[in-house]
Formats: C-alpha cells, sequence, structure tokens
C-alpha cells in the first residue's frame, strides 16, 4: 500500500534553531509537548541528516505499508513500531513484529546517519530536558 502524504507544514513557519541551542515547545497551560534539540555545530552532521533523510525516502518509496501504518494518531505519515512491547498484558517483554518491513526495518537501525541523529536526540534528552519533561 503506497501512503498518501499531507503537507503538515503547510502555511506553517519552521523555526531556525541555531546549532547547539534547543527550543521548548508549550501549550497554553504551559506544558511541554516537544522539544526542538537544535543540532551540533558540525557541517558533518547536517550531511548526515541529508543523506538520513535520502535514504528515508528510499526505503519508503520500496516499503509494504499496511493501512494502520500510514494512518495513525501520530501525524500523516508513514511509521512503523519497532522494539521492545511490554504491554496489553504480556507476562513478558517481547520485539514487536514489524511483519513485511522487517529488512528496511533493519537497514534503518544499522544506517549510520540515522544512529547519529538518534543519538544525538537521545543525548539531548537525557541531558537537557528530562528533568524539565516529568513532574515529581
Amino acid at each position: 500500500m503506497e501512503c498518501k502524504s499531507c503537507n503538515l507544514l503547510k502555511d506553517k513557519e519552521i523555526p531556525n534553531i541555531e546549532p547547539s541551542h534547543s527550543k521548548l515547545l508549550v501549550d497554553s497551560q504551559g506544558r511541554i509537548y516537544a522539544v526542538l534539540a537544535g543540532r551540533p555545530d558540525d557541517p558533518t552532521y547536517t550531511k548526515a541528516a541529508e543523506a538520513a533523510f535520502q535514504t528515508l525516502a528510499e526505503e519508503s518509496s520500496k516499503a509494504n505499508f499496511v493501512t494502520k501504518e500510514c494512518n495513525h494518531k501520530r501525524g500523516c505519515f508513514p511509521a512503523v513500531s519497532v522494539g521492545l512491547s511490554y504491554g496489553q498484558g504480556q507476562l513478558k517483554p517481547a520485539l514487536l513484529n514489524t511483519g513485511k518491513n522487517t529488512e528496511m526495518v533493519e537497514r534503518l537501525i544499522q544506517n549510520s546517519n540515522i544512529q547519529r541523529i538518534a543519538t544525538f536526540g537521545s543525548g539531548e534528552l537525557q541531558s537537557c530536558w528530562l528533568n524539565l519533561c516529568y513532574k515529581s
């Protein structure tokens, strides 16, 4: 199935985030709902992000998405759940089944550019924002 994408950013301004600067997005009650983590001040990071985008576009064009992977609460784009699950009455953690897209998911997980972006995002969340996002 080919996912029909929508332009979520149509008529919206994308904030310019300087390298090494982050920005919190908050709702009218001051609750944080997203963090724009900026980026490292390193020109090779931008090249890695561009290469990751190209890889995602290529993989997406060859993927076998099912309807629930295209139409979901995260937005108007294909998404495949990956990783461990410990819910829905399970007695022990189990890897999520990625179905027909298992090989694609493995290639994406092993992609050094995607790993670089994920590592930066995880590091930013852990070092800067975790205490702001959760109340004791």
